[in-house]
């Protein structure tokens, strides 16, 4: 996902000049805004794979074991925490990085 960030904003810069400018660089934040909100809401509904539409492969196979262990080992109790965090990491990395 930062790779494609990285080439919108690439393209945003390079656009600059042109007329249409300013409703193509809205367009691009637009579409940046929503990568950064579809993050949070793949890992709320299944921890871990916002990470992976980040490319954070590391946290995401943590947070795909710790999760289940959670959610069996404490009878689904602690299970949402970790949809919760594991949503606000994928959605903070994307606001910092994008």
């Amino acid at each position: 996902m930062a790779n494609s960030l990285y080439f919108l904003q690439i393209i945003q810069g390079s656009i600059l000049d042109t007329a249409q400018s300013a409703s193509v660089v809205d367009l691009i934040n637009q579409l940046i805004a929503f990568a950064i909100i579809l993050a949070g809401l793949l890992s709320f509904l299944i921890p871990g794979v916002g990470q992976v539409y980040n490319g954070r492969w590391i946290w995401a196979v943590v947070w795909l074991v710790i999760t289940p262990g959670l959610w069996i080992g404490t009878g689904g109790f602690v299970g949402w925490v970790c949809h919760f965090i594991s949503a606000y990491q994928a959605y903070s990395y994307e606001e910092i990085s994008g």
